[in-house]
C-alpha cells in the first residue's frame, strides 16, 4: 500500500502532495492566507496560484476577498484565501490517515 505524506520531501513535490501541504498550511495558519505568505512560509520559489486554483475547483479553498493595496508605491492587492468546511474535513482525514500510518510503522 502506498503511503501518503503530508510533510514536504526534499525531492520535487507532485501536484497532489503540494495540494495537501498548502491545504494543511492554510488550516494550521489561517492568518497566512495570501499567496505571498504561503510561498514564504513553505519556502517555495514558485507561484501557488495554480495549486490554489485546483483546491478552489475541488471546493476545498475559497477566495474570500482582495487585500488592500500594499503600502509601497505601485503595490498590488493580493487575494485572500480561506479553507472551506470540506477542506477542513479533507485535512482532518489526511492527518488521521498519516497518524495511523506512523503508528503502524
Amino acid at each position: 500500500m502506498r503511503q501518503e505524506r503530508i510533510v514536504p520531501r526534499p525531492r520535487k513535490k507532485g501536484n497532489g502532495e503540494l495540494e495537501r501541504i498548502i491545504l494543511h498550511h492554510l488550516v494550521a495558519n489561517p492568518q497566512s492566507c495570501t499567496t505571498g505568505l504561503i510561498e514564504e512560509a513553505l519556502g517555495l520559489n514558485y507561484s501557488v496560484y495554480i495549486v490554489l486554483g485546483r483546491l478552489m475547483a475541488k471546493g476545498l479553498v475559497t477566495l474570500t476577498r482582495w487585500s488592500e493595496s500594499a503600502p509601497v508605491q505601485g503595490g498590488k492587492r493580493q487575494r485572500l484565501y480561506a479553507v472551506t468546511e470540506a477542506g477542513r474535513a479533507v485535512d482532518e482525514h489526511m492527518r488521521k490517515q498519516f497518524t495511523e500510518e506512523i503508528d503502524a510503522a
